[in-house]
């Protein structure tokens, strides 16, 4: 099952071409296989049950415009758990914002990552650093390996938020601190 997950990840990559070719064709592929990736991620993560989740279901985006650009292609019309997709762009000043993401992506500037981590704490938003990037320490780290983009769990960090990690998340990762 763990091969199946990476090659659904590179498969919404290709689709996030086809689908948004005139954002695609500026973001670059790293940009593309990120933005599968977070939005593939979700459907291996259940969130505590809340009384009454939010209307969208809200991917929010640190540091990178374009793979916000290319997320929102792959997401146009999309769902999960039953609510529309929608993506935003956060940076350091919208911190406040951070807490009513279920996903949030640490891209560039650790100042501003750090800072939205802080402003995440304890709240069940999956965040998602990018060591190669300098803003290493969310609930899952983007990593360079072989020259591919791959993903490190930090099982830790995942119940301080109170988030569940799907065993066949945690077998694709390619670090798994526990």
């Amino acid at each position: 099952m763990g091969r199946r997950f990476l090659r659904t990840c590179c498969a919404l990559a290709a689709l996030g071409v086809a689908l948004s070719a005139g954002v695609a064709s500026a973001a670059t592929p790293e940009a593309e296989v990120k933005a599968a990736y977070l939005y593939k991620l979700a459907s291996f993560v259940r969130w505590p049950p809340t009384p009454q989740p939010p209307a969208t279901f809200r991917l929010c985006v640190a540091g990178r415009s374009d793979i916000a650009a290319v997320l929102r292609g792959l997401t146009r019309g999309q769902q999960i758990d039953g609510r529309p997709l929608s993506v935003e762009v956060i940076g350091a000043a919208q911190a406040s914002r951070a807490s009513g993401c279920q996903v949030l992506y640490l891209g560039r500037g650790a100042e501003a990552a750090r800072t939205l981590i802080g402003a995440t704490e304890g709240v069940p938003v999956l965040t998602v650093g990018d060591r190669d990037a300098g803003t290493p320490g969310g609930v899952i780290d983007f990593v360079l390996k072989s020259e591919r983009v791959r993903f490190a769990a930090n099982v830790k960090r995942a119940k301080a938020r109170r988030l569940d990690l799907s065993a066949k998340l945690l077998d694709v990762a390619v670090e798994v601190t526990r």
